[in-house]
């Protein structure tokens, strides 16, 4: 076969970036399907012994290695899913590789996942339809048919119909993984949002019984907090402030740092009492907030 640089990506010896995408996905299907059993048997047993569960985490992560260094390395030069596909692993001249070089190609794929995957991408556009991995490895993904010194093929061989289902249902899954991410991430950023906004109220709560209780014994509203016996809560003081002001005034403002979130950043609740405590002892209060609408305290005007 002849050398990289006497080769395009239009040349029918090198395999195309989808065939290894369905390669890829069929070996990921089966190593993860090993792995997870294994991995499950490991930490059940470790974790009768009180011994640590990374153990089958490293497993797993051996198991993924040992699959795919002992396969490319092998006489078949290919994993189960490049034997699927028709492809398999050789160095740039087309001869089998050795476990050494396998395994430095395999762990060379931590490179691209450290750079968001970019560096599989590149199998899309290289010269010879080499990842990252493949040239820090100096191997090629070549079709089975390939071989030093034979017959260069006259054109690609068809991809497999199976080979796009596979990437089909590969790309499916990975639109709904991220569909399902931006979801959770929303619905958790918005129950943040209202766990700070329920924590201050709380402590609101505390300032407006401490209020109707100074008021009950003096007739008159507490100037400050002081007077009024009350002692905010400094667990939180790096999210909200809360103070007691004259005229029985709660003031809660948000502070502007990242601890809190960024719609309450600098935002403030303001509860006033209305009407003084009656026979019951509960006095009225009015409340009103600069918290955005969607996420204002029930019962507080704008």
């Amino acid at each position: 076969m002849a050398t990289q640089h006497s080769r395009t990506a239009d040349d029918p010896v090198d395999a195309g970036f989808w065939r290894r995408c369905a390669a890829r996905l069929i070996d990921g299907l089966i190593v993860g399907a090993v792995s997870t059993l294994l991995i499950g048997l490991i930490d059940a047993f470790v974790a009768g012994n009180g011994a640590s569960s990374s153990i089958g985490d490293i497993a797993g992560f051996a198991i993924g290695w040992l699959y795919v260094a002992l396969q490319e390395s092998s006489a078949m030069q290919a994993t189960l899913g490049k034997r699927a596909m028709g492809i398999k692993v050789t160095d740039e001249e087309g001869h089998r590789i050795g476990f050494g070089r396998a395994t430095f190609r395999f762990f060379g794929q931590l490179l691209s996942v450290a750079i968001a995957g970019i560096g599989f991408l590149m199998a899309g556009w290289t010269a010879r339809r080499q990842a990252l991995h493949d040239k820090l490895a100096g191997t090629l993904v070549v079709f089975r048919d390939v071989g030093p010194g034979g017959p260069v093929p006259k054109r690609r061989p068809p991809m497999p119909w199976y080979g796009w289902i596979v990437n089909l249902a590969g790309i499916g899954l990975l639109a709904y993984l991220v569909v399902l991410i931006v979801l959770l991430r929303t619905t958790y950023g918005a129950y943040e949002i209202r766990s700070q906004i329920a924590e201050s109220l709380i402590a609101g709560d505390a300032a407006k019984l401490a209020i109707g209780e100074f008021y009950i014994h003096q007739e008159r509203c507490p100037v400050s907090a002081v007077e009024a016996g009350f002692e905010e809560d400094e667990k939180r003081s790096d999210v909200f402030h809360v103070a007691i002001e004259p005229e029985c005034h709660v003031v809660i403002t948000f502070n502007g740092s990242d601890a809190v979130k960024s719609p309450l950043r600098d935002q403030r609740i303001d509860i006033t009492m209305t009407a003084m405590p009656d026979e019951s002892g509960l006095p009225t209060w009015r409340c009103v907030s600069t918290v955005p609408a969607s996420y204002r305290p029930a019962g507080c005007e704008e």
